[in-house]
């Protein structure tokens, strides 16, 4: 499990810091909820999409749907369940 407050969105060429983790795939679902938005990313392989939740900022997340994207977290911010 990752702690949500620690992944983040790039754009898909974007370099992965030393120390983190990172998944690449599609934009497939954006909701804004007030305080954050919840991203839905298709990762192939994963049977169901990589959710990542991004606080509310003034700006625009500069994402949309179909978007090729790179989540990417420490691995200092996983635990097992």
């Amino acid at each position: 499990m990752i702690r949500p407050e620690s992944a983040d969105l790039v754009r898909s060429d974007a370099a992965v810091p030393a120390g983190h983790n990172s998944l690449q795939g599609t934009v497939s679902f954006i909701q804004y909820t007030g305080s954050a938005y919840t991203v839905e990313v298709d990762v192939a392989g994963l049977p169901k999409p990589f959710i990542v939740k991004i606080r509310n900022t003034s700006e625009d997340i500069g994402f949309r749907i179909g978007d090729p994207i790179r989540a990417i977290w420490p691995v200092a911010s996983m635990y097992a369940l």
